[in-house]
């Protein structure tokens, strides 16, 4: 039961489609890619950078948990 509770919560945090993180975190990289001002890319590219950093650590959290 803690497995599946981790494995869903996992999915969620590394933005899966059809969990709720997915949806929160695209739209955050789309807005922060289509607003119009002197650090458009920065703030792009930061926010991608978070998000595969937080699927990194949340795979290795499954496997060496489990």
């Amino acid at each position: 039961m803690v497995y599946i509770s981790i494995i869903i919560g996992s999915c969620a945090l590394m933005a899966i489609p059809g969990v709720s993180g997915y949806y929160s975190k695209v739209v955050i990289i789309e807005v922060s890619n289509y607003t119009y001002d002197f650090n458009t890319y920065f703030k792009y590219y930061m926010s991608l950078g978070a998000a595969f950093c937080t699927s990194f650590y949340i795979t290795k959290l499954v496997l060496l948990f489990f």
